[in-house]
């Protein structure tokens, strides 16, 4: 699975997630990008799951037109 975390969500925690390929933001060169075009360049990109760091986790998104599996 591609995972994208937000430009607030530490890198290290990527090590966590040995299995998947783990992006950030800043590492794909898209932080001048708002959340509505994030989301668009992320899907476009292949990218399927969107980890932003708001309220505790509450708000993952799984990117529109993807599948987990």
């Amino acid at each position: 699975m591609k995972i994208l975390f937000d430009k607030c969500v530490t890198k290290h925690l990527k090590h966590y997630l040995p299995h998947h390929e783990v992006f950030t933001v800043a590492e794909q060169a898209w932080s001048g990008f708002k959340n509505g075009q994030l989301m668009k360049v992320a899907t476009a990109a292949g990218l399927i799951y969107y980890l932003p760091l708001i309220k505790m986790f509450s708000t993952n998104k799984i990117l529109p037109n993807t599948l987990l599996w």
